[in-house]
C-alpha cells in the first residue's frame, strides 16, 4: 500500500498509512468510520434481536392458535423468554454460580409474582438483607465467622469512595421531583385536555393498531394479565439487586461505579424526558385523564396551584407522554443487567421480555408507540456514552492510597457489635417492605428524601454528633457497607414506586387510565 508524506509544523517529513486512525493538529485522535459503526451495532443488536423474538413468538402464537385458544397460545408463546431463562439457569455445562444467578432470579421473580405480593415484598426484603450481611466486613462478624482468637486490621476495599453514588443519587432525586412538578404544569397548561367536549383527537399509532389486531378476539382483562403473570418490571429490579450482588461478591464490575454509570443514565434520560414533554404537548389518548388526575376547575390561589404539583403524580399525568419514564426506567435496568451478564441467550431473553412489556402499555393507550421505542433506544445510547464514568471510577479508586484504621479485637463485645449490624441491615430492608405492603403510596416520595439524606449524613460523619458510639458506627454502619445496602434499596425503592400500582388498578384499567408513572 503506498504511503504519503507530508510535513509537520517543523518541517521534517512524516509518513502516514491511510489504512491507520487518523490525528488532527491538536492531537486528538479521530477515530475511524468503522468503530463508531461498530458501537451503534453493539448497542442495537439486542434490542433488534428483541424484536425479531417478539414477531417470532407472535408467529408461534397464531401458529398454536389453530390447536388451542388464543389466550392459551400466546401465554405459551410469551413464556418462552422466562423459558430460556430457566434453561440458563439449570443446564449443567459447566458454567459457574455467578454465571447463573441473572437468569435465576428472572425465574423466581416470575415465580413469586403468582403468590400474594406480600411474600414477594418479603422475599425481596429477606435478600436485600442477605446481600448486606455478604458485605459485612469481616471486623463485624462474630468469631464464629473468622478463625478463633484472630483480629483483624481493617482497611477500605478498592470499590472507591461511594460520593460519586451519593451525588448523582441526590441529582437524580431531584430530577424526579422537578419532573414531578412538570407533569402538573404541561397539564395545567394545556387547556383543550382538560375536558372531554374539548380534548384534541390522539395521533394515529400505528403500533397500538397493529397490536390489536395481533390480539383481536382477547379481553383487555386477557392481555393485561399475561403482563402481571410476566411481571417483568418485577424482574428487571430483582436483576438490579443481583447485578450489584454480582459486583460486589464475586468482583465482577467495581460497585459504585456501575451504580453511578446507571443513575446518571436515567437523570439524563430522565432530563431529556421533561424537556420534550415541555416544549411539544402531545394529545392524551384518554379525553377523561385530567379529570382522573388533577383537580377541575384549576385551583386560583397561586398557593394551592403549587401544592397541587408537589403532589407525587404516582399514576402519571396526561400529556408527559414523550418519552416514556417507563421506558428510561425500564432500559436503564435492562442495561445493567445485560451489561454484567456475558450470557447472550440471557441477554436476548431479558430484552425481549422488555418489549413484550412495552407492547402492552401500547396496547393499553398509556403510551403512544413512538414513546416507547425513543426511551428504549435513548437509554441504551446513553448507558454507551457514559461507558467512561466507569473506567474513570475505576482508575480513581486503583489510585488511592488505602486507609489504614485501628485493629479491633472481634471478641470484645461481638455479640452487640453484630446484632448492631444485623439491626441496621434489617432496618433499611424492613421499611420499604412496610411501604409496599402497609403504608400509604403517598409516604413514598417523603421517604426517599429521608433514607437520602440520612444516607448523607451518615457518610459525612453527623452520627458522631449524635454520640452514636464509634465502634458501633465504624463496624455495623460502616458508611462504605451501609450505604451499599442503602443504594441497593433506594434504588429499588425509586424504581418500586415508579411501577406501583393501586389497589384499585382494576377499575382504573377499564376506564383507560393511566396506572404507572410515565
Amino acid at each position: 500500500m503506498a504511503l504519503i508524506r507530508r510535513r509537520d509544523q517543523h518541517g521534517s517529513e512524516k509518513k502516514d498509512d491511510p489504512a491507520r486512525t487518523d490525528t488532527d493538529d491538536n492531537g486528538d485522535d479521530r477515530k475511524p468510520m468503522h468503530t463508531t459503526t461498530t458501537a451503534l451495532t453493539a448497542i442495537l443488536r439486542p434490542i433488534l434481536w428483541a424484536l425479531f423474538a417478539v414477531l417470532s413468538m407472535i408467529t408461534l402464537g397464531f401458529l398454536l392458535s389453530l390447536f388451542l385458544s388464543k389466550l392459551r397460545s400466546f401465554l405459551i408463546a410469551s413464556m418462552l423468554p422466562v423459558v430460556a431463562c430457566f434453561w440458563r439457569a439449570v443446564r449443567l455445562d459447566g458454567r459457574s454460580m455467578e454465571q447463573r444467578l441473572l437468569p435465576l432470579t428472572v425465574v423466581s421473580t416470575t415465580v413469586f409474582a403468582l403468590l400474594p405480593s406480600f411474600l414477594g415484598s418479603g422475599f425481596a426484603a429477606v435478600c436485600i438483607v442477605a446481600f448486606s450481611l455478604a458485605t459485612v466486613p469481616s471486623s463485624a462478624k462474630p468469631s464464629f465467622f473468622l478463625a478463633a482468637g484472630s483480629s483483624t486490621k481493617h482497611q477500605s476495599s478498592d470499590k472507591g469512595s461511594p460520593l460519586p453514588v451519593l451525588y448523582s443519587t441526590l441529582l437524580l432525586v431531584t430530577i424526579l421531583l422537578i419532573e414531578n412538578f412538570m407533569v402538573w404544569v404541561v397539564s395545567a397548561t394545556f387547556e383543550a385536555g382538560q375536558t372531554a367536549a374539548t380534548a384534541p383527537p390522539p395521533l394515529q399509532d400505528n403500533g397500538q393498531v397493529m397490536m390489536r389486531m395481533a390480539t383481536e378476539g382477547l379481553t383487555k382483562k386477557d392481555v393485561v394479565g399475561l403482563r402481571r403473570l410476566w411481571n417483568v418490571q418485577g424482574a428487571l429490579v430483582a436483576c438490579l439487586g443481583t447485578s450489584f450482588v454480582l459486583a460486589e461478591v464475586f468482583r465482577k464490575r467495581n460497585l459504585y461505579a456501575l451504580g453511578c454509570r446507571a443513575v446518571l443514565t436515567l437523570a439524563m434520560a430522565r432530563t431529556i424526558r421533561t424537556v420534550s414533554f415541555l416544549v411539544t404537548v402531545l394529545p392524551s389518548q384518554n379525553k377523561f385523564c385530567y379529570r382522573q388526575h388533577f383537580p377541575y376547575p384549576l385551583p386560583t390561589d397561586w398557593l394551592e396551584w403549587f401544592w397541587v404539583g408537589l403532589l407525587p403524580s404516582k399514576y402519571g399525568g396526561c400529556n408527559d407522554l414523550i418519552i416514556s419514564g417507563h421506558a428510561t426506567v425500564t432500559s436503564t435496568l435492562a442495561c445493567v443487567a445485560s451489561s454484567v451478564s456475558d450470557d447472550v441467550v440471557f441477554c436476548i431473553a431479558l430484552w425481549t421480555m422488555v418489549v413484550l412489556d412495552y407492547m402492552v402499555e401500547i396496547y393499553e393507550g398509556f403510551h403512544y408507540s413512538v414513546d416507547m421505542w425513543l426511551g428504549m433506544v435513548l437509554v441504551s445510547l446513553l448507558w454507551r456514552v457514559l461507558q467512561p464514568v466507569e473506567g474513570a471510577s475505576q482508575s480513581a479508586s486503583h489510585s488511592q492510597q488505602p486507609e489504614s484504621f485501628e485493629t479491633i479485637d472481634v471478641k470484645s463485645n461481638e455479640w452487640l457489635l453484630w446484632k448492631g449490624t444485623v439491626a441496621a441491615y434489617t432496618a433499611v430492608a424492613l421499611v420499604p417492605f412496610l411501604q409496599m405492603t402497609i403504608l400509604p403510596s403517598w409516604t413514598v416520595n417523603f421517604l426517599i428524601v429521608l433514607y437520602t439524606l440520612c444516607v448523607v449524613g451518615l457518610y459525612l460523619g453527623f452520627a458522631d454528633k449524635l454520640k452514636i458510639p464509634q465502634k458501633l458506627l465504624y463496624t455495623s454502619m460502616r458508611p462504605n457497607t451501609f450505604s451499599t445496602a442503602y443504594f441497593s434499596w433506594l434504588l429499588e425503592s425509586i424504581f418500586e414506586h415508579l411501577f406501583s400500582k393501586s389497589p384499585l388498578e382494576p377499575s382504573m384499567e377499564s376506564s383507560g387510565q393511566r396506572t404507572d408513572l410515565q
